[in-house]
Order: structure tokens, then C-alpha cells, then sequence
């Protein structure tokens, strides 16, 4: 059979669709290089954008510059209210025939034109707007092939394109996005690009957990750019499945990787993460990274004490059980890890100094106090002399909570009591030491 053919009654038939959706762009592309007005542009491509979606690509294809078709269709969408969004997605199908991947010697700048910019900025903003240009962006790809979705990719930088391309196929777009990514992360010119590309694939969620994870693990084919962008992806998920593989890579040879891991746990936030983190502290067992895992998890745990935000914030059970796992780091137990243990001091310490007018600032001040007083009496040695150097730090608040203590019949405890009042110099406690000097 013929790749085209003609029957006697005059209908035009073609072999593959494809050649037919090039004979409808060559078309386009002649008649309109007579007459190059809006008014060339039929209604009827508004009217079923999904049949004429690849047609409309190939004639733009065709042209020197695909934004001048753009820029018509936006125009056309103008001054068609009813068929606004058609138009913008035909516009944008337009555009991205432009696209260029990062290692192509030629990249073609991409500017949108006002009115495309305009009809997009609105419709991205609008929730019902941007739902329905995403149905329609859907029938394009299911009637015209999945290739209209790479139109969206000049468009990654547009503010609220992210809402837009979320609600796209959540295994087709994501595949695309991802290939982007593989391909712009090591090039320093597209960082700002790389950065997005990270944002919105962390806003699929569960969808891209999996991939990610994959391309955080070392292998020779990976650079540490884009294992740590994989990172930087898991922790936007807020999903719990991210969470033990952010775990491993506390364990990376590479720093930067443990740093991008360390604040990826903390973007997940303490509902998702705060069990395995504190089970990564009680966790002693001889490694080589061990104490490199510790120093990074006593940095999550800092910052989830430090959180202000509201919906952030530790709750007091969860409070509680943090304080109940940072305390025992300053004993024996970890005595080979002296900057660990000195991280935990400082952790304390910051919580009691950030205290003032803040009620349930005082109230979070008492909990550590009262925490590290319980094992002020301790028989292990090193837990005394770093629960007395943290008091010492801590200071004044300290004073009402040690003050009670001096009525103890315990001679060990009296005696590290005043050994915490020695760089105090609280006034108040000067009676009561007074007395003891009496005694």
C-alpha cells in the first residue's frame, strides 16, 4: 500500500498518522506563510486540542521561530475567553518545541510572549484553571502521544508551573523530570534549573521515593551532584519510606552527602523521622562511622529542639524523649566520643539560654535541668563531670533546682551541688552555702 492515497471519490488517506499529522502541519505552515493573521487559526483546533496538539507541534517545528505560533495562539486564546486555556496549552506545546537538552551545543533562549505569560500566570494560580489545563494537557497526551508533555520542560522556572505539572501522570512526568535532572545536574549553568527540577519532584511524594533512592546510592556513573540532588528530593517527600535510606547515607564516604542526608532528615520533620534518629544515638555498636552518625544525629535532634514553628514543633512527649536520649550521651557510655558528648552539652545548654518571658520556653528550660539533675548523683564519674560542667553553663536557672538539693542527707550530692554554685555566683544561693560553711 501506498504511504498516501488518493480514492475516487477524492478522500485522502495516509499509511501511518503520523504522515497525516504532517501533511496537516505542511499545510498550516503554507497557507499561512501567505497569510500570516490570527484569524488563519481556526476555532476548531480550540475545539479538540488533543486531536490537533501534534500537528500544531510539527508546523511549529517548521517555523524559524516556533514563539512567533505561540505568541498567535495566546492571542487567539485573548480574545476567546471560552477557549483560553486550549489556547494556552497549544501556545505552550509551541514553546516547547524549543526545548534543547543540556548537552546540546545550541541552547535557544525561551521567552514567553506577554500574552502566553499572562493567560499561563493566571491559570497556574487558579485552582480550577490549572486542574483543567492539566485535563487538557492529558487528552493531548493521550490522543497525540505522550511527547506534549516535554513542552512543559522550557517552563520548569515559571513561578507556579510546579502546581501545574504535579497534577500530570504521575509516572510519565516524573520519568521525564528525572531524565532532565540526570542530564543539567553537573552542568553549573543550569543550577538554578537543577534546583527546581529537585523542588518540584520532591512535590510527587511517594511517586518518586524509589528512583530517588536509587540515584542517592553510590555508583561510578553518578556524580556526588546528582546523588545529592536525589537527596535533597527525598527529604522534600514527606514520606515515611525516605527516611531509612536517608539513614544509610549518614554512613557515606562522601561529607557532603552525610550534610545533604543529615538536613533531608530534617526537612521530614519528628513525626516522620524522631524514632529512627534517637535509635541511631542509642545505637553503640562499633562501626567506622559510628560516631560521625551520632554527630549527625545529634544535629537533627538540635534543630528539632530549636524549631519555632508551630507546626514543626516537637511536641512535649516528644520533647521529653529526646532529652531522655541526650543526657545518657554525656556518660561513660560515649566517653570515646568527646565532641559528641560536647555537642549534647551545647544542645542543653541552648535550650535552657533560650529561655525568658516564653512560659513553655521556661517550661522546656526545667525539663532539661530536671533531666540532667537525675544523674547529678551518679556513681559513673564521667556522667558528673559533664552534667556539673553542663550546669555550670547553664547557670542562674539552675540555681531554684540545685538549691533544693543541698537539704539531701547525701554527702556526694551536696558536694557537686556546691561544685556547680563554684562559677554560678548566683546571690541567691550565697545563704544557703553560708550555712553549709556554718555547719
Amino acid at each position: 500500500a501506498a504511504l498516501v492515497e488518493i480514492s475516487p471519490s477524492g478522500v485522502v488517506s495516509f499509511r501511518h498518522e503520523l504522515i497525516a499529522e504532517y501533511f496537516v502541519a505542511e499545510y498550516f505552515f503554507a497557507v499561512n506563510k501567505k497569510r500570516a493573521s490570527v484569524q488563519v487559526i481556526r476555532e476548531e483546533l480550540l475545539e479538540n486540542v488533543g486531536r490537533w496538539s501534534e500537528p500544531v507541534a510539527i508546523w511549529a517545528g517548521l517555523l524559524d521561530n516556533p514563539l512567533l505560533l505561540a505568541e498567535r495562539f495566546g492571542t487567539l486564546g485573548s480574545n476567546n475567553p471560552a477557549y483560553v486555556l486550549q489556547a494556552l496549552a497549544l501556545a505552550l506545546v509551541c514553546v516547547g518545541v524549543l526545548w534543547t537538552p543540556p548537552q546540546a551545543e545550541v541552547q535557544r533562549t525561551v521567552l514567553l510572549p506577554s500574552s502566553v505569560e499572562e493567560a499561563l500566570s493566571i491559570a497556574v494560580r487558579n485552582r480550577a484553571a490549572r486542574e483543567e489545563l492539566a485535563r487538557i494537557f492529558t487528552r493531548c497526551a493521550e490522543e497525540g502521544g505522550q511527547e506534549v508533555y516535554r513542552s512543559l520542560l522550557p517552563l520548569i522556572m515559571v513561578d507556579g508551573v510546579d502546581e501545574l505539572l504535579t497534577l500530570l501522570d504521575q509516572n510519565i512526568v516524573p520519568d521525564l523530570l528525572f531524565t532532565q535532572l540526570q542530564d543539567a545536574v553537573d552542568n553549573v549553568a543550569y543550577e538554578a534549573q537543577v534546583k527546581r527540577l529537585v523542588r518540584v519532584l520532591a512535590r510527587f511524594g511517594g511517586t518518586v521515593v524509589d528512583r530517588a533512592v536509587r540515584l542517592s546510592q553510590p555508583a561510578p556513573e553518578r556524580s556526588v551532584r546528582l546523588r545529592a540532588a536525589a537527596i535533597n528530593i527525598l527529604g522534600g517527600t514527606s514520606d515515611a519510606r525516605a527516611v531509612e535510606p536517608l539513614v544509610a547515607r549518614l554512613s557515606d564516604t562522601e561529607p557532603f552527602i552525610v550534610e545533604r542526608a543529615t538536613n533531608a532528615l530534617i526537612r521530614l520533620g519528628p513525626e516522620l523521622t524522631l524514632i529512627t534518629v534517637l535509635r541511631e544515638v542509642e545505637n553503640r555498636s562499633a562501626t567506622p562511622f559510628r560516631m560521625r552518625i551520632h554527630r549527625a544525629a545529634l544535629t537533627i535532634l538540635g534543630r528539632f529542639l530549636d524549631e519555632q514553628a508551630l507546626l514543626r514543633k516537637v511536641t512535649p512527649m516528644q520533647y521529653q524523649r529526646i532529652l531522655d536520649t541526650l543526657v545518657p550521651v554525656l556518660t561513660s557510655n560515649y566517653q570515646s566520643e568527646p565532641e559528641v558528648q560536647q555537642q549534647a552539652m551545647q544542645i542543653l545548654i541552648r535550650q535552657c539560654r533560650a529561655s525568658g518571658t516564653n512560659g513553655a520556653q521556661n517550661t522546656r528550660s526545667e525539663k532539661v535541668i530536671e533531666a540532667l539533675l537525675r544523674y547529678l548523683p551518679s556513681q559513673n564519674e564521667v556522667a558528673a563531670r559533664n552534667v556539673i560542667r553542663t550546669l555550670q553553663e547553664i547557670g542562674s536557672p539552675a540555681t531554684p533546682f540545685l538549691l533544693g538539693l543541698l537539704d539531701q542527707q547525701s554527702e556526694l550530692l551536696r558536694t557537686r551541688v556546691v561544685e556547680v554554685f563554684k562559677t554560678i555566683h548566683d546571690d541567691r544561693a550565697l545563704p544557703r552555702l553560708l550555712h553549709l560553711v556554718h555547719d
